[in-house]
C-alpha cells in the first residue's frame, strides 16, 4: 500500500515547525527518522494531512555533556560539549528543502537524594540510534548506552531512526523506553505556547501513547551521568532474532554506598522491565529488597524473586507461571551484569574488538 495524500513542509527553524503544530495539532506527523512513521503510513495506520519534516532544524543533532542533570545540579565546570552526532549516510534531501534518578521518590529503594550523579548526556531530537553505539561518555551511563544501541533493529535502521522518535513513538517493546525509564531520563517538550519537561515515566502512557500533546515536539532527552566508581548498569533483552524486537527485557541502575564503612552496600537501585504490559514499568518492591547489603548472590535471587511476584503477567503471552520465570531470570542476570559493571566496563559483555557483543542472551 501507499499513503494517502498529504502535504509535505520541512521547517528550517524550531519557531516555524512549533507554529505548524500549534496551527494543525492532531492533524499532523512529525517526520524525524521515519523508521516507525513511514511504515505507519504505507499501511494507512496514519494518515495526517500534514507531514513536518524536522531535518532541517538546527541544533537538534547534538550530544551535549551537561552539568544539569535530570536530578538537579552538579558541581560547577563539569560540563562539556561531545558535538554533532555522527551523521547518518546523506540521502537526496526533499525539493525545498517529575523527579527521576536514583533516588527513594516512588518506592524504588534508595535513601534521600539522588547522590552519584555527576551532570547528565542531553541527547537532541535528531541524534539517530548509532550515535550511542562509541560510547558517547566514559562513565556508567556511556556503557550502558553502548551496549544497547546495537541491539535496537538493524543498522539502516540505527542509521537512521532517531532515540527522541523511539521515545515518541512509545513501542512496549522499545529499548529506548526501557532504559530511560530506568535511567531516570527526561525529555524536553517544546511547543508555541512555551516549554515543559517531563521524565520519561511520565511520559509513557500506554501501548504507542504518550502524554505529549499535539502540539508539542520532543526535543531531547536528557540522562543522568553517574560517578563511575558508584555505579553500575545491567541490561538484557530476549528476542527470537538478532535486529528483532524483544520479547521480554530488563534494566537495572544500582548505587553502591562507594568509600568507606559499608562501601559494598547498595544504596539506591532502579529495576524496570518491558514485555509484560502496555509500557515498560519499574519495579520497586525488587529494588526494595536489595538496599542497605551488599550485592550478593542471594540478594539477586530474593530481589528475582519479588520482581516475579510483582509484575502482572500479560494475557495471550503463555502461562503466568512462565512470564514470572522469565522476569525472575531477566533481573538476575541484569543485577549481575551490574555488579560487574561497577567501576569499569563489564569485559563478559563485550567482544574481542571491546564493543557491546551481539548475542539474543543480551
Amino acid at each position: 500500500m501507499k499513503p494517502q495524500s498529504f502535504e509535505y513542509v520541512a521547517p528550517t527553524t524550531l519557531d516555524e515547525a512549533l507554529d505548524l503544530l500549534a496551527e494543525h495539532a492532531d492533524a499532523a506527523s512529525v517526520l524525524a527518522g521515519g523508521q516507525s512513521l513511514l511504515p505507519l503510513l504505507n499501511l494507512r495506520l496514519a494518515r495526517p494531512e500534514l507531514l513536518i519534516d524536522i531535518n532541517r532544524l538546527p541544533g537538534l543533532d547534538r550530544l551535549e555533556l551537561t552539568a544539569a542533570s535530570p536530578v538537579g545540579p552538579a558541581p560547577a565546570g563539569d560540563a562539556g560539549q561531545v558535538g554533532p552526532a555522527p551523521a547518518a549516510p546523506p540521502e537526496p534531501a526533499p525539493a525545498g528543502a517529575g523527579g527521576s534518578g536514583l533516588e527513594a521518590a516512588g518506592g524504588v529503594g534508595g535513601a534521600g537524594s539522588a547522590g552519584g550523579v555527576v551532570g547528565g548526556l542531553r541527547v537532541g531530537a535528531l541524534v539517530r540510534h548509532r550515535a550511542l553505539e562509541g560510547a558517547p561518555e566514559p562513565g556508567p551511563l556511556g556503557r550502558l548506552l553502548a551496549r544497547v544501541a546495537p541491539r535496537v533493529g538493524h543498522p539502516p535502521i540505527r542509521n537512521r531512526g532517531t532515540v527522541c522518535g523511539s521515545l515518541a513513538h512509545a513501542d512496549p517493546a522499545a529499548e529506548w523506553c526501557l532504559v530511560g525509564l530506568a535511567a531516570g531520563a527526561e525529555v524536553g517538550l517544546a511547543s508555541a505556547a512555551g516549554s515543559r519537561r517531563l521524565t520519561v515515566d511520565a511520559l509513557l502512557d500506554s501501548p504507542f501513547a504518550t502524554d505529549r500533546r499535539p502540539d508539542e515536539l520532543i526535543t531531547e532527552v536528557t540522562f543522568p551521568r553517574w560517578a563511575p566508581a558508584e555505579v553500575g548498569c545491567g541490561f538484557v533483552e530476549r528476542a527470537r532474532t538478532a535486529g528483532s524486537f524483544a520479547q521480554a527485557a530488563a534494566c537495572v541502575v544500582v548505587r553502591w554506598a562507594g568509600p568507606g564503612a559499608g562501601a559494598d552496600d547498595v544504596v539506591a537501585v532502579r529495576i524496570a522491565v518491558a514485555g509484560f504490559g502496555g509500557r515498560p514499568v519499574l519495579l520497586p518492591g525488587a529494588a526494595a529488597a536489595l538496599v542497605g547489603r551488599p550485592l550478593t548472590g542471594g540478594q539477586s535471587a530474593a530481589a528475582a524473586a519479588a520482581a516475579a511476584a510483582e509484575i502482572t503477567p500479560r494475557d495471550g503471552a503463555g502461562p503466568a507461571g512462565h512470564q514470572r520465570a522469565v522476569v525472575a531470570a531477566l533481573v538476575a542476570d541484569a543485577l549481575d551484569r551490574s555488579a560487574r559493571d561497577r567501576g569499569g566496563p563489564d569485559r563478559t559483555d563485550l567482544n574481542g574488538a571491546g564493543r557491546p557483543r551481539l548475542d539474543l542472551a543480551g
